[in-house]
């Protein structure tokens, strides 16, 4: 399949594949920015060379962030509220995924930075809660339009 659920899917239908892939991080092809996520500017530098500038498909709405690797993701997700993104990772519409696909300087190596693809994709109810275990306490999950017990 060529879309992104139904890849999620197929990789969650084979038991193999199952056990070693727990996440999918869609990102858009050929965008890369290169940025250093341990320091609040280039935090700030990498939100809005990537997510901000996603503006009117974001528009508002409430977001949850995937990264990787996840060290970075909480102190991301406070940039990103500061900046007036709607952070939330339970109840949201939007996905915003970033993989650092390049370390500058090797492993551990912060203050150099690293080479990252990032995406913006509209939340999948599906996917995000099978992917991610996003089911809350009272069987909802995440994305606004889901009906997360007729997907399970």
């Amino acid at each position: 399949p060529s879309d992104r659920t139904g890849v999620a899917r197929g990789l969650y239908a084979d038991v193999t594949l199952r056990r070693a892939v727990n996440k999918t991080y869609p990102v858009f092809r050929g965008r890369a920015v290169q940025s250093d996520l341990s320091t609040e500017g280039g935090r700030l530098e990498f939100l809005r060379s990537t997510f901000l500038s996603e503006g009117e498909s974001i528009g508002g709405s409430p977001c949850r962030m995937q990264i990787y690797p996840p060290r970075h993701t909480i102190a991301l997700a406070e940039a990103a509220e500061g900046e007036g993104l709607a952070v939330n990772p339970k109840r949201f519409d939007t996905m915003l995924s970033a993989v650092e696909v390049h370390r500058h300087g090797g492993r551990g190596s912060d203050g150099i930075g690293g080479l990252y693809m990032w995406g913006v994709t509209e939340a999948d109810p599906e996917r995000d809660v099978v992917d991610m275990n996003l089911v809350d306490e009272d069987g909802g999950g995440g994305g606004a339009t889901g009906e997360i017990d007729e997907l399970l």
